[in-house]
Order: C-alpha cells, then structure tokens, then sequence
C-alpha cells in the first residue's frame, strides 16, 4: 500500500471516529437539555444550537486554521476534555435549583463541543485532500469528471460513523454505564481522530491566504467559462435553505416519532440513528454515482420526490381510509 492509500485510508478512519463522537455527544447533550429544558424544547433548542454552532466553527476553521499536526492535536484533546465537561455541566443544571441562567448557560455547554467538532472537520479535508493529491497514491479521492470526490468520502465515512457512535456510545453505553462514562468514551474517539489524521502520511493542504484566495478566485473563473459552476453565494444559499429545511424535517419527525416510540427520548435516538445514516449514503455512494451521471441533479431531485412520496404514501392512505 502506498503513502497516499495509507495517508487516505487513515484520514477516512479518522472522519469515522469523528462522526462518532461528534453524534453521540450530540445525542448526549440534547438528551441532558432536555432535563433542563423538558424534552420538546430541550430537543428544538439543542438542534438549531448544535448545528448554529458547528456550522461557524467550520468556517472559521476552514478559514483561518491549517491543518497541521498542532491544530489537530489541540482539536482532538480539547474534545476529548470538552464533551465530559458539557455532559456533566448540563446534569448539574438539570440536578440543580431552576436559575434564570440555567437555559442560557445550557445552550452555550451544547455548543462547545458542537464547535470544537465542526472545527475538527475542515482539517479532516485538507488531510485528506493532501493524500489524495496527484502523485500521492491516494487516487480514490482524485477528481472524477472534473469534481473533487474528496469531500464526498469524507462525509460518508463521517456520517456513518455518526450512525455507529449514536447506537453504541449514545445509546447502549449510556445504558449500562451512564451519560459521563459515554461522554468521556465519545471524548476518547476525537482525541484518536485528530491524532491519526495528524500521523496520516502524505502531507497538509495549506490554510487560505490572500495570495492563495486571489488564485483560487482567478482559477475559478477559468472553470465558470469551461464549466460553469454556480458562484459560492449561491452553494452558501443552497447549502442554508437545505440545512433549515433538513432541521425542520428532523423536528417534525422527532415530534411524530415521539408517538411510535413513546417517549420524546426513544424517538430522538431513532431520529439520530436514521438522518445520519441517509446523509451518509447520500454524501458516499450516491454522490460518487451521481458526480458520473450528466443528469445527476435530475436523477438526485427524482430521489428526492421519490423518497418524499415513500414517506408521504402512509398518511395519504390514511386520509383514504377515514374518508
């Protein structure tokens, strides 16, 4: 096996441990909300919280930070503290006397970890992206029809990942050990992600700079006149209207759920297990089928139709029925 097959090999490891501990913690901290909270709002403010808070530490990350072996390193230890600390935060405001700082201090001990996992993300890529390189060996994540796969990878092993975390550490471990012993067993998982991309061979993708920027923006609209890629403002757009639309999906089906599984906390279990597993096949393996197709986008939107009709079918056979 080559450097670079390693280095990829390693990197898509590290994104599975990541993606583990990231969604039980996730699984954790909403399940503590909403012993603060009550288990409705605990879950609608632990959504919107977790996810607000991932999704800027991941651009700040990707932004500002590098992705060499002291940020990772610093990442992976500063989850692995953060997540113990957060879980037990939140069961001694739930433990304790009603305080009107009991739901602003809950939010922000949701949100620290949701960050420090974000951050982690975008240095998971440049590893990856720098095994991955020409000439490393690691051709899997080399683009394919002019599209770098890479990120693809990253987020089909990352979501599964999330899957396996949210039913051994989020759930069966919470079960016969308790939410600390999970959270300091979530917190572990990071620390070894961050310390195996940070040992992955083949090399760092360099953070952003002006310089770099100012070639990416030239490059990029030599491309746009080749292939015509939609601007970033727009990727911004899409990416926002399908994240609220995914967030609101998963509160609807969350409040629904709580009804077939009895109970608000089966039901985000539930819930937890299954979005991450569909992201996760739709960001790995549908994604690198679809990047092959000309028709991607149409055939992705008739998935989508599809699979909205799938799950749609039982309450228009309802409404049949009582009429």
């Amino acid at each position: 096996m080559t450097a670079g097959r390693l280095g990829f090999a390693l990197v898509l490891l590290a994104a599975a441990l990541a993606g583990a501990a990231g969604l039980a913690l996730e699984a954790l901290a909403l399940g503590c909300l909403g012993l603060v909270f009550g288990q409705g709002d605990g879950a609608l403010w632990g959504l919107g919280t977790w996810l607000a808070a991932w999704a800027g530490a991941a651009w700040l990350s990707g932004r500002m930070l590098g992705a060499g072996m002291r940020t990772l390193v610093a990442l992976g230890l500063a989850s692995a503290l953060a997540g113990p600390a957060s879980i037990q935060g939140l069961l001694s405001l739930a433990g304790g006397a009603p305080t009107a700082l009991a739901g602003p201090l809950g939010i922000a001990l949701v949100a620290l970890p949701a960050a420090l996992q974000g951050a982690l993300l975008p240095q998971l890529l440049r590893r990856l992206r720098a095994a991955a390189k020409p000439g490393s060996g690691g051709e899997l994540g080399q683009p394919s029809g002019g599209l770098d796969s890479s990120a693809a990878w990253l987020l089909g092993a990352n979501l599964a990942g999330g899957v396996a975390g949210v039913a051994l550490l989020g759930h069966q471990l919470v079960g016969a050990a308790g939410r600390p012993a999970a959270a300091w067993a979530a917190g572990a998982c990071a620390a070894l992600a961050a310390w195996l991309a940070a040992a992955s061979p083949g090399g760092t993708e360099p953070a952003a700079t002006a310089e770099s920027s100012a070639a990416a923006r030239a490059s990029g609209a030599d491309q746009a006149a080749e292939a015509g890629p939609i601007g970033a403002r727009r990727v911004g757009l899409a990416w926002g209207l399908l994240t609220g639309w995914t967030v609101a999906s998963q509160w609807v089906l969350l409040r629904t759920a709580s009804l077939t599984f009895g109970g608000m906390q089966p039901a985000l279990t539930a819930i937890l297990l299954a979005a991450p597993l569909a992201l996760a096949i739709g960001a790995g393996p549908l994604a690198l089928v679809l990047l092959r197709l000309r028709a991607g986008l149409g055939a992705a939107l008739v998935l989508a139709a599809a699979g909205a009709l799938a799950c749609t079918r039982p309450f228009f056979i309802g409404r049949v029925e009582l009429a």
